[in-house]
């Protein structure tokens, strides 16, 4: 269906074209002005091949006297309203033929019947007034008939009867077609809820994503590794198990602590420290700049409060779990649908021979220890180092053939509200596992020292330059990278509606205006009047009935990022909220006006009416120029958090 196609419908029988959304038959002539008057949200390409297609239409009339119309007998025409009101001309001409006149007022039917068919009315002023209202002897026309026009427009504006049923049964029928239509609307509108519940679990891609977090998701390949998955799934993925449960996993995820602790010991003073000065130095070589601005060299830090050990422990033991469930398993953990081309992400994961093999070792003694009744700590499973495997994983361009890697993709999720992670919020997970993997890398050439393998210095260089530099290609490199991304965004980002305050021209900046001071409690208050008189008077379709109440009583959620998260889904608002989501559409239901204004008759939708096109182009200009004036009400609340000035609306 072309522009043309979705705009008008062609009668080649009555030679006309009817726009579809405005309901009535256009005149060839003016149809450029229709177009910019009527469908401005159509680009001017759009509408000069509109025109194009009009002007090329043969059998078009060009002028009133060739459009042709149908008999009474006909059955309404498409797209054209049908008026109950009709009065039809009963005279004939002089040659006979019956008159075919039909308009909507009886004066103008008088009119017409004085000057065409010389009829005089009997009916004197004064008199009997309930004989007043009887019919006339000489009445020469008939009310209530079914009657349509093409036209709106001068010499070209024409009624004529058509077959439709008669007034009452046609009220009935109007009347079941209206409660059908809202019915059929309410169950789309659940069925549209569930799949956009459905939509927003899965990971589609960042194009409307709001954070500035996006461009640098999408430079580090996330987009297209995450592209399709169900964010529920993601968050089962890597997801500890109970401390309560049993199992394999629980003994890895105790071992996986077990073993981070000991590291940790052998880091501070102490018969058993080993972490040396020149040790921790290297550690950190990653950094672009060794030296601070007070003049000391950064070194890795081992000292962190217990809050910050349960987190960096606890993205140790995720990756364990997650490579069991998804990179180990011979089974599809993410479900995918039956028709994407796409490449699976258990088919990017490609684990090395030796990881799979340490793993199985894994795995067999956790279960032999998780059966065993003993209750004695082995320290076979703890001495285990798949993650050295991990760090040493060379993929080249393919980078997410590293398991490593995948997990840290899937922690640009936010766990709790499946949005995107803001920039600073995704690089300190990063940093925790990169702080995890400096530990690992110290504790592994530490345990070699203990075994005669060389020292823990040496080592710890020759590991860091191979797997812990921004340049490789590993693990740990792509990283690095992304963490140094990370550190440039959200440097330059700005967080949504910051107002800036300039001190010494005492201005206040907010998007692209600039105000002074004195200006902005005047402006609030008329932006504030104007958006009231737009929520109430045209947005809410001055209904009194709907529920009025204060905003400090609803709650909002600080992760408003979330794809389609709004405060109406806050369960805390549910019994504020009840019955909101319907109460416009209620309203039209219950309004005659506003189901003349807002339905027409659509032949080709399933419960005989559609929604009007020009009354929800009208109704989306009004949200539009609500949403131009509502930012303020951000740029106020932006002051009063910053102490610089406070309003009262």
């Amino acid at each position: 269906m072309d522009d043309f196609e979705r705009c008008f419908d062609f009668h080649d029988q009555f030679h006309i074209i009817v726009c579809v959304s405005c309901q009535f038959a256009v005149v060839p002539s003016q149809t450029k002005e229709h177009l910019r008057k009527h469908h401005a949200r159509l680009s001017s390409e759009q509408r000069s091949r509109i025109i194009e297609r009009v002007n090329a239409l043969p059998t078009l009339a060009r002028d009133e006297g060739s459009v042709v119309y149908p008999p009474p007998s006909h059955t309404p025409v498409d797209h054209l309203p049908i008026f109950f009101d009709g009065v039809k001309c009963l005279g004939q001409s002089a040659s006979g033929r019956l008159c075919a006149y039909v308009c909507r007022t009886v004066y103008g039917m008088q009119e017409h019947c004085r000057h065409a068919h010389g009829w005089v009315n009997k009916r004197k002023r004064g008199g009997d007034v309930p004989s007043s209202h009887a019919k006339m002897s000489n009445e020469m026309w008939e009310k209530n008939r079914a009657c349509q026009r093409f036209f709106k427009v001068g010499k070209w504006q024409r009624y004529f009867e058509v077959t439709a049923g008669c007034t009452q049964d046609r009220t009935e029928t109007s009347e079941r077609h209206t409660h059908a239509f809202f019915r059929k609307l309410e169950e789309d509108m659940a069925q549209t809820d569930r799949d956009a519940a459905e939509e927003a679990n899965r990971v589609q891609g960042f194009d409307e994503h709001r954070c500035t977090v996006v461009p640098c998701l999408r430079e580090t390949g996330i987009v297209d590794h995450l592209r399709g998955l169900k964010k529920d799934e993601i968050r089962a993925a890597i997801a500890l198990p109970p401390s309560d449960e049993g199992g394999y996993l629980r003994e890895v995820v105790k071992a996986t602590e077990d073993l981070l602790r000991d590291a940790l010991q052998r880091c501070f003073d102490g018969p058993e420290c080993m972490l040396t000065w020149p040790c921790r130095v290297v550690l950190n070589r990653f950094q672009s700049s060794q030296v601070e601005a007070m003049g000391r060299t950064r070194a890795f830090d081992p000292h962190k409060d217990a809050g910050s050990l349960k987190a960096y422990f606890r993205v140790a033991q995720q990756i364990l779990v997650y490579f069991d469930r998804v990179a180990a398993s011979e089974d599809y953990f993410f479900s995918h649908e039956p028709d994407e081309e796409s490449v699976l992400l258990e088919d990017m994961l490609e684990p090395t021979d030796e990881q799979l093999a340490v793993w199985g070792a894994i795995r067999r003694l956790a279960q032999e220890e998780a059966t065993s009744e003993s209750g004695d700590d082995d320290h076979r499973l703890r001495d285990r180092l798949l993650w050295m495997l991990l760090i040493s994983h060379e993929t080249g361009s393919r980078r997410y053939e590293s398991p490593l890697l995948s997990f840290c993709a899937l922690l640009s999720i936010k766990p709790r509200t499946q949005g995107w992670m803001e920039p600073g919020n995704f690089n300190s997970h990063l940093s925790a596992m990169i702080w995890v993997v400096q530990l690992l890398i110290f504790y592994d050439s530490a345990r070699k020292e203990q075994r005669g393998e060389g020292r823990t210095l040496g080592l710890v260089k020759r590991c860091c330059e191979r797997y812990l530099q921004q340049t490789v290609k590993a693990p740990m490199g792509e990283i690095l990278r992304w963490r140094l991304l990370l550190f440039r965004v959200s440097k330059d980002s700005v967080g949504d509606h910051e107002a800036s305050w300039d001190k010494d021209e005492q201005v206040l900046t907010y998007e692209d205006t600039e105000l002074h001071m004195h200006q902005i409690p005047t402006l609030l208050l008329s932006e504030y009047h104007l958006c009231q008189q737009l929520l109430y008077d045209d947005l809410m379709l001055g209904q009194k009935d709907v529920c009025h109440m204060q905003s400090w009583t609803l709650r909002d959620g600080p992760d408003v990022d979330t794809v389609g998260w709004t405060f109406t889904q806050h369960r805390d608002n549910a019994h504020l909220l009840q019955g909101s989501d319907r109460a416009l559409l209620a309203a039209i239901e219950r309004s005659q006006p506003l189901c003349r204004l807002f339905l027409v008759d659509g032949r080709r939708s399933p419960g005989g009416l559609a929604w009007r096109d020009a009354a929800l182009a009208a109704y989306e200009g009004t949200v539009q120029v609500f949403s131009s004036v509502s930012p303020f009400s951000s740029m106020s609340a932006a002051v009063s958090r910053s102490g610089k000035a406070r309003f009262s609306l």
